[in-house]
């Protein structure tokens, strides 16, 4: 039953993707023709794509490097190719999920599967989420004032903007709170239990609080370990930091791959730093629609007309839709290995008997 609930939430949230994903475009191709986009991207430089696809590698690298020293300093060691493994599963499906809310509950399950405590590899994607959104946050407000006058200009980008820079602020406050607060992460865990009970996915409440509490004293000697050894978060906010920026990089690459330079590489930078903390809290898989649509107000002034659909295009085609089919396919790939192993151990234990 448990596995079938999953599977069904799965294949809502894709098809809740796939029809935003079907509207999106039917707007798109209706003011725009598929032939003038063809025509336009017939003529980018490859050369640029590729370094394109190369940044999504480097971003989805970073994470996987951040969970691998926050694991390790835990002692939990992990090699770089699972915990590249880990960050697939969270890019894919914060995907497809809305406010990318299925990321980190992925990660912790298919963490869960390799041994890893509950108590590290919730600490490990908890960090991490709050290093990420604290350069998503210091980026979007230096940006803010660089692009000041455009973004004051824009009703939509200032309530967009604002929205995104609050909504975010929250998620790194309440991640700090369940880091250090006990109180609140356990009140956090018994809230889950009690609906896990209600569904009928766990049946022993008291063996699941039993296990919570003791899950609670490894959790707590972990965040004790991270707030003393601050250098530890130090390297996670830089390789946080190279994984944002590969993201943005992606926009300027199509620019330049477009046979354009007259604006700054920076200045590019930070106004798609600017869409990005605007659209990311949005409750709309992959912001898909919203995304689409901030891109063609922000960059309107840095494409000329023609050029405007074909960018945004190929942008969330190389930092969302590429980056959603691989790591889909790495993490469908795991789940195989996992089943097959599990089917494996099955079919040893019924032998035995």
């Amino acid at each position: 039953m448990k596995n079938n609930n999953r599977n069904k939430k799965h294949i809502l949230s894709l098809l809740l993707l796939l029809i935003l994903i079907g509207v999106t475009f039917f707007l798109i191709f209706k003011k725009t023709s598929i032939a003038s986009v063809r025509l336009a991207l017939s003529h980018i430089n490859p050369i640029y794509v590729v370094m394109g696809i190369a940044c999504m590698f480097i971003y989805v690298s970073c994470e996987g490097e951040c969970l691998r020293i926050i694991c390790n300093s835990l002692g939990e060691k992990i090699s770089f190719p699972k915990s590249f493994v880990y960050a697939c599963s969270d890019v894919y499906f914060s995907a497809i999920t809305p406010s990318a809310t299925g990321g980190q509950p992925a990660m912790i399950y298919y963490m869960s599967k390799d041994n890893i405590p509950l108590s590290r590899s919730s600490l490990s994607v908890l960090l991490t989420l709050i290093e990420y959104m604290a350069v998503l946050v210091i980026l979007g407000i230096l940006s803010f004032f660089f692009h000041f006058s455009f973004i004051m200009h824009s009703t939509l980008f200032i309530i967009m903007f604002c929205f995104g820079l609050v909504m975010s602020a929250l998620v790194i406050v309440g991640s700090l709170a369940a880091m250090f607060s006990k109180t609140l992460i356990q009140r956090f865990g018994r809230w889950c239990i009690r609906v896990l009970a209600k569904i009928r996915i766990i049946k022993d409440t008291e063996s699941a609080n039993a296990s919570l509490d003791k899950q609670l004293a490894e959790y707590k000697k972990g965040a004790e370990y991270i707030k003393t050894h601050p250098i530890i978060s130090i390297r996670v906010f830089i390789i946080s930091f190279i994984q944002r920026t590969s993201l943005l990089t992606v926009t300027y690459l199509v620019y330049r791959g477009l046979g354009l330079n007259d604006t700054s590489m920076i200045s590019v930078l930070a106004m798609q730093s600017v869409v990005m903390l605007s659209v990311t809290s949005l409750p709309l898989p992959g912001a898909v629609g919203a995304s689409e649509f901030m891109f063609t107000q922000a960059f309107g002034n840095f494409f000329p007309r023609d050029l405007v659909m074909p960018a945004m295009l190929l942008t969330r085609g190389i930092n969302f839709y590429f980056n959603t089919l691989f790591a889909g396919a790495v993490s469908m790939c795991n789940h195989i290995s996992l089943m097959r192993k599990r089917r494996k151990n099955n079919s040893s234990k019924n032998n035995a008997r």
